[in-house]
């Protein structure tokens, strides 16, 4: 029972933990596929995996070598310019939502400052019947070198479909000079069970450690 009780512990701890911070956006960070320059996305068309792209187009870029712009992505090697080539678009994502769970959204943006100017696009969290998030969000500090990305102040709804859409969509108007977005999550909030078994799992691990520690 000794050896037993710690492993339940761990066990219990892990599983806590991995449904309490459950990421349900798929390819946040728009490391697939994966370029070594910069990829055109046309409206309709499928290439970033589970995003839907639409409007003129986007642009999905490689930090590293797309020889436009310089400065590393917020998350991994790639991100998303929401200003493609040759003008605005938009990218849509549904997701699987638990009724009456609640969820956050966190990500990450900045704007392509080969273009001058103030860079904004609209967020929107909405399902059939509810809009969850309507924002507008701008950037304008991006220069060579240091794209100066900046997180957006986690939003936290309560679903109340099966499914729920999130959407970016560009308000900026030109090309080159749009919103660039990398590192969206969405992630479930832990609710007060869940909490609650964290909690008591991490006092029988101090407990088991303290009986030890005075053998």
């Amino acid at each position: 029972m000794t050896r037993t009780l710690p492993m339940l512990i761990a066990a219990l701890l892990t599983i806590v933990g991995s449904a309490a911070q459950a990421n349900v956006i798929s390819n946040g960070s728009f490391e697939t596929p994966v370029t070594s320059t910069l990829i055109v996305v046309g409206a309709g068309d499928p290439t970033i995996t589970s995003w839907t792209v639409g409007l003129v187009g986007v642009d999905l870029v490689n930090a590293a070598g797309n020889g436009f712009v310089n400065g590393a992505a917020a998350d991994g090697a790639q991100y998303l310019d929401l200003d493609g080539s040759p003008g605005p678009g938009s990218i849509t994502q549904t997701f699987a939502t638990t009724p009456a769970t609640q969820y956050t959204l966190t990500f990450d943006y900045a704007n392509n400052y080969t273009t001058p100017g103030t860079a904004q696009a609209l967020v929107q969290v909405a399902d059939g019947a509810n809009t969850y998030l309507s924002d507008v969000i701008s950037h304008s500090t991006s220069v060579s070198g240091n794209l100066d990305w900046t997180s957006y102040p986690s939003f936290t709804f309560t679903a109340q479909q099966a499914s729920t859409t999130l959407s970016f969509m560009s308000m900026s108007g030109g090309v080159f000079g749009g919103i660039m977005l990398d590192k969206i999550e969405v992630n479930a909030v832990p609710e007060p069970a869940s909490m609650g078994l964290m909690g008591l799992a991490a006092t029988c691990f101090f407990v088991v450690r303290r009986r030890r520690l005075s053998v």
